[in-house]
Parts: structure tokens; sequence; C-alpha cells
């Protein structure tokens, strides 16, 4: 409702063909479809009605997390992006696709980036979910990942040799190409949270070019007998980090999905026929 309307009446009844029902965390809510929500808001006169009216309605201090978001770009307090988790910009990204349609309405940041932003924190969520509990040792493990790699300086003694042995090597011309290096181990010793540690120490907080791509062999999306499906993947997290580029990935993983769905129908075909 507006400011100053007190009148009630049929105005629930009204609003249930303007509504849709959408599941949360505690069952069914009501929601404004969207074609309605972008008129109402686009019928507003500026910022200031916008923000009155939200304060008629649900308070000063609202408990839910898109409105509490768009406070605070309608008082001019915007939240910080950098600092903020997946669910916090998943909310910041809604109010700010709401507000946008606010004649008037300025010091928004561009969606785009917020879903770049929320892309990049997707990305390494996985391995930040491996190390929520504390990580120790395994020191001599790190050093040999990053001697192997020999993007950020070694930080014990014996990685400190490595590396001057390999550079004295690089100059005599006696350096070969390294192989692939292979961490493996029974099941549940830690390998992924080794490689987590290592994988954010080099991309989190620093200004380090260090293309990566994670890949879960427990998605259902990706499949070690498919290769087509990993290197999707694969592109599809590169675009990620190389938003300048990310039309040749993108393009690169529209590519191998459409192979691989291809190869999938045509191996449904073969069983088929092996069955008959």
């Amino acid at each position: 409702k507006r400011p100053g309307d007190d009148s009630v009446g049929g105005a629930v009844l009204q609003l249930v063909d303007d509504c849709e029902t959408r599941g949360g965390r505690h069952g069914p809510a009501w929601s404004l479809r969207h074609d309605v929500r972008e008129q109402a808001l686009r019928s507003l006169s500026g910022p200031g009605e916008a923000l009155r009216i939200l304060e008629e309605n649900v308070g000063t201090s609202p408990e839910h997390s898109t409105e509490r978001a768009a406070f605070a770009y309608l008082r001019g307090q915007a939240p910080e992006l950098e600092a903020a988790d997946i669910d916090t910009l998943c909310h910041i990204r809604e109010a700010v696709g709401w507000l946008s349609r606010v004649p008037g309405m300025t010091g928004l940041p561009a969606e785009d980036g917020i879903a770049r932003l929320l892309e990049s924190r997707r990305l390494l969520e996985p391995l930040e979910s491996l190390l929520r509990h504390r990580f120790e040792g395994r020191t001599r493990e790190l050093e040999r990942l990053r001697a192997h790699v020999g993007v950020l300086p070694p930080t014990t003694w014996r990685g400190r040799v490595t590396g001057y042995g390999r550079a004295l090597s690089a100059k005599a011309g006696r350096v070969k190409t390294p192989l692939p290096l292979v961490v493996f181990g029974p099941g549940g010793i830690g390998k992924s949270t080794l490689v987590a540690r290592f994988l954010l120490d080099h991309v989190s907080g620093r200004e380090v070019d260090f293309p990566f791509t994670y890949v879960d062999f427990e998605r259902a999306t990706v499949s070690i007998q498919e290769p087509m499906t990993m290197v999707e993947e694969m592109a599809r997290q590169l675009a990620v980090q190389y938003p300048r580029h990310a039309g040749i990935f993108t393009a690169l993983a529209a590519r191998f999905r459409e192979s691989a769905r291809r190869h999938s129908d045509d191996q449904a075909d073969t069983d088929e026929w092996q069955a008959i």
C-alpha cells in the first residue's frame, strides 16, 4: 500500500491474481508476479517514494535480505559487494533488479558485474567448503605442489633449495617439460582438502594470473566416461575467470555440450540394437 492509505477492504483478494507461490525455507510463500512488480516500480515518482513505501509496508528494519539490500541503496549506503557471500549477493542482485526499474534511481552497480562476481564466488565455493574445518599439516605436500607449478615462492628451506636447483638447471638449458603430477591415496585421507588449500592459496586475494579448473566427478553433469562433458565444464569455469574471453569459452562449451548429446544419443541407439 502507499503511505497514508489505511484502507484494506478487498485488497488481499485483489492481489491473489497478481501473485504466485514459490518455495521457501519455511514453506510456500506468496510473491508478486514479475510483470506486476515491474509495472508498480515503474509507476513510482522516484527513489524517495520507493523508500517511503518500503518503510510503510515492512518497517525500517526488514528481516528479508533482499529488502535490506534495497533499503541500503535507497538510503545511499550501498553494501560492500566484495565482502558479500553467495546468499547475500543473490539478494543484492534481486534488489538491484527491482530498483533499476524505479525512475531516477542512481548509485546502483551493474547487474552483469554482480552476476560475474556471483559466478566467481560459486567457482570457489566447493573449495572453501572443504576447508570449513581447520587445515593443518601437509606442508611437504603443499610445497611439492607449489614447486611443480612454480607460481608462488616456496615457504620452506627445502622448497627454496629445490627452486634454486631448478633455476640453475634452467640457465644451463637442462629444464625438461614437467610430467603431470598426480595426488593419490586411500579414500578420506584428505586429497581433495589438500588440492583445495593449494588452489585457494593461489587465487584468493592475490593478483596472480592462475587459471584453473576443478572438475567434481560427483556432479551428475560430468562423467569420466564422457570426456566431452569434462571439456564443457572446464570451458565454463574459464569463462568465469576470464570475462574478456567469455564468448570464446562459452562457444567451446556449447560445442562440446552438443557433441556429448549426440554421442549419448548414438550410444543409446547402439545399446538398443544390441538388446534387440
